[in-house]
């Protein structure tokens, strides 16, 4: 019996993917071509559901694609996704490890002083040289950790999805007869994001098992061990394709992209017509001979000029139509809102004219808050989830998230605390990377200098009174 047979019957018997591929001594990909006709693999499907299924309540407007959703990434789309991606991408990405008590630290890697210790203790360190932390500083050899993140971000926002391939080291396995196969199964050496129109999910026994990618004519079984599934909850189907801000509000953005067509049409060549010209006792030679000379002259930036009509042979009547401007600038500020609205942003952080700088500055740290963090958190993660296991369980990343601070609220805070004797000059110094000075020491309440005694007991302090205390 041939490997391919072998492998197709332990399918039928239940054994997953996994296991076929270690019993065999192939990879997991080889298996996945191997069983490909016994696999449960829906047809295309767009992202919203069955082809036939309508987005608006009219059924004029179809469920969307990948493809279609990707196209849509421009003017307040881009925009927002734009922000939101570079935000994300510039937040640094740290790599820590956690030792239980006994344990050895993990090898092949440099690691800082022990920055805390836990209740049951354990030491927390950060990682600054590992093959891990090499690649989270190098996901492929394409792209930088800035562009793996931003595309990463991207996806999430345009399709609710993204799908990053895991390449492996070659490993070597020997069986009895001296046969090396030559396998891609070691540790993973790069990180590759494919592109969401071409994946799509693959099914065995009505469980995900990987994803059919299709960049050319053949597709290409990737295992769920070989891939990391970042997605946006869809609610719909929790455990099935994600539900981007995109699609959410996939009617609006058409309704933006009709509206700006409009526009451009009517700069072209008015988009409607401004007269009715009526030939009287005119034959059907005469009419198109007419209408073509107009359009001539007129129609698409013509030659233009003196339009001389025969009154009694023609009959010109201007048509009084419905002005629509004020409406059309309405309609697209308030579809652009929602558009905002739906990435959790705030308006001020995409005005850069009317916002003055408090405003912003709120904006920002708000857009932070509601709509980054999050983004943080899933990628966060999932990385740990999916792929920190590959290397060593203890080992851990998280983001160092620093939000936008409030300016007048930190002031007040500050003055506050030393006003009530909270903090002393020394420490309000120190957090904003001041030097101390000598007298910094001395609590400095109500505006002036006291001391507070082992007793706790309030006593002015002693000092000249030739010299004052600086504030």
């Amino acid at each position: 019996m041939d490997s391919i047979e072998k492998a197709r019957q332990l399918h039928a018997q239940g054994k997953s993917v996994r296991q076929i591929a270690t019993q065999l001594k192939v990879s997991k990909s080889t298996v996945g071509r191997w069983v490909q006709k016994s696999f449960l693999t829906p047809s295309w499907q767009v992202v919203g559901g069955p082809p036939d299924r309508s987005v608006d309540i009219w059924g004029g407007l179809k469920e969307p694609d990948y493809q279609a959703l990707l196209d849509l990434y421009a003017e307040t789309t881009y925009t927002c996704a734009n922000w939101l991606s570079d935000e994300v991408a510039s937040t640094p990405l740290k790599l820590y490890v956690e030792t239980a008590p006994g344990q050895n630290q993990p090898k092949n890697g440099l690691f800082s002083p022990v920055l805390k210790a836990t209740p049951d203790g354990s030491t927390v360190q950060e990682v600054y040289d590992h093959p891990a932390r090499n690649i989270l500083d190098h996901p492929n050899e394409w792209m930088s950790d800035h562009d793996f993140l931003k595309v990463i971000d991207t996806h999430l926002s345009m399709t609710g999805n993204c799908f990053v391939h895991i390449h492996r080291e070659e490993m070597y396995y020997e069986t009895r007869q001296s046969v090396v196969h030559h396998l891609g199964e070691g540790l993973p050496v790069s990180l590759i994001p494919l592109k969401p129109p071409l994946c799509k999910l693959a099914y065995d026994k009505g469980e995900i098992v990987g994803i059919w990618y299709q960049p050319q004519m053949q597709s290409i079984f990737i295992p769920v061990e070989d891939m990391i599934w970042f997605k946006l909850i869809n609610p719909s189907d929790p455990f099935g394709l994600g539900l981007g801000p995109t699609r959410a509000i996939y009617e609006r953005l058409i309704l933006q992209k009709s509206e700006l067509g409009y526009i451009g049409a009517l700069y072209r060549n008015s988009a409607r017509p401004d007269a009715l010209l009526s030939l009287k006792d005119s034959t059907a030679d005469q009419r198109e001979r007419a209408q073509k000379e107009i359009n001539m002259r007129f129609a698409q930036g013509g030659q233009g000029g003196i339009l001389a009509l025969d009154t009694e042979t023609m009959d010109l009547k201007p048509l009084q139509l419905a002005p629509k401007d004020v409406l059309g600038e309405a309609l697209y500020k308030w579809n652009r809102l929602n558009i905002i609205n739906a990435f959790k942003l705030n308006p001020a952080v995409l005005d850069q004219e009317s916002s003055n700088r408090a405003v912003a500055e709120t904006a920002r740290r708000q857009a932070q808050a509601y709509a980054v963090v999050p983004r943080l958190s899933l990628i966060e993660e999932k990385l740990n989830m999916e792929l920190m296991p590959e290397f060593d369980r203890r080992l851990k990343v998280a983001f160092e998230i620093v939000l936008a601070e409030d300016a007048d609220y930190m002031l007040s805070e500050r003055t506050s605390y030393l006003d009530r004797g909270v903090k002393v000059i020394n420490e309000i110094r120190e957090e904003l990377g001041l030097p101390p000075v000598a007298w910094g020491n001395v609590p400095y309440i109500a505006g002036r200098a006291s001391e507070i005694t082992p007793e706790g007991i309030e006593a002015p302090a002693q000092a000249n009174n030739s010299q004052q205390v600086p504030t």
